[in-house]
């Protein structure tokens, strides 16, 4: 069984350098492969993955209602499985892919759905992307709500200031001005913008201290 789960998990990362490479149709087949082990397997998990990948699949190429009901399947199976942050970052996923086709209202109650379980994921990445999506959404929806919306980034930052990956604070000082420019506070755009800036250098003199050694 775990030779099967294994060779499953290789069509899964086959399948995702495929889709990578817009080699799409090679990339379904890969990912039908390993939905036919997972399903023969009963495993949650595994169906959880190939149908998240399923669902990046059909967003790449711009079939957005099937990818929906792909990242729903994955989502349910890996709550069935326990593997909440997989969950959770599937849920966002989702989330995501409404904002992007400007279904704000749509959005607003997945991004609220990750945020209620943040005890639960344990994952600040995780988090400070649902409240700065729901920021985005608040801001953008149809009753524009832009005190909720600078709140929420304001939430956002609290989580992105313990995020481990090295870029992350810089895209999310990014993120964070566009919004408040949005919002037009100005100075604290400025703010974010230079925050930014000096990241990025610290970023890139740490970068070239490593090349060097």
């Amino acid at each position: 069984l775990n030779d099967k789960k294994i060779v499953a998990m290789g069509l899964i990362n086959l399948g995702a350098l495929d889709y990578l490479m817009e080699k799409f149709d090679r990339s379904l087949i890969m990912f039908n492969d390993a939905l036919a082990i997972a399903q023969q397997l009963a495993d949650d998990e595994l169906s959880g993955f190939v149908y998240s990948e399923l669902g990046i699949l059909y967003s790449l190429i711009n079939q957005d209602e099937k990818s929906l009901v792909y990242y729903q399947k994955s989502y349910e199976h890996f709550l069935k499985s326990g593997k909440h942050y997989y969950a959770y970052n599937t849920l966002r996923n989702m989330a995501s892919s409404h904002a992007a086709n400007e279904k704000y209202e749509q959005a607003i109650p997945l991004y609220k759905e990750v945020i209620d379980h943040a005890e639960q994921i344990s994952n600040d990445e995780l988090i400070a992307y649902a409240y700065s999506g729901m920021a985005w959404a608040q801001v953008k929806q149809k009753d524009s709500d832009p005190e909720s919306a600078y709140q929420y980034m304001l939430l956002a930052s609290q989580y992105a200031q313990h995020v481990q990956q090295a870029d992350f604070p810089i895209s999310h000082a990014l993120d964070k001005g566009y919004l408040f420019k949005e919002l037009e506070k100005y100075e604290e755009a400025i703010a974010s913008m230079e925050q930014a800036e000096l990241l990025l250098e610290k970023y890139l003199d740490t970068d070239k201290k490593v090349v060097s050694t």
